[in-house]
């Protein structure tokens, strides 16, 4: 917590959906879809939005994408590349709901 002059504590600034993305895609066993849907509240067709543009198109991150049996697809952040952090800049993501 951080605090304000008048001693009134303010929140930590909370991560960007699109940097919790990127966080599960990091892991070592990486995410499935329904992780990523679960940990943003978007529908499915938004967080394979936010992979495919933000994160392989602006962000020119290698996404793999493994049919794992047992498991399902799995995505994940190909081992070796620097995980950006979404900054503030305007990505169409990072503030909605």
């Amino acid at each position: 917590m951080h605090k304000a002059r008048a001693g009134i504590e303010l929140a930590e600034p909370q991560a960007t959906k699109l940097q919790t993305i990127i966080t599960l895609l990091s892991r070592p066993n990486g995410a499935l879809l329904n992780e990523l849907v679960s940990a943003t509240s978007w529908q499915k067709h938004s967080v394979r939005g936010a992979i495919s543009g933000a994160l392989k198109k602006k962000h020119k991150l290698q996404i793999s994408s493994t049919l794992i049996k047992g498991r399902g697809r799995v995505y994940r952040i190909e081992p070796g590349q620097p995980a950006p952090i979404a900054s503030s800049d305007n990505d169409g993501l990072g503030g909605q709901s």
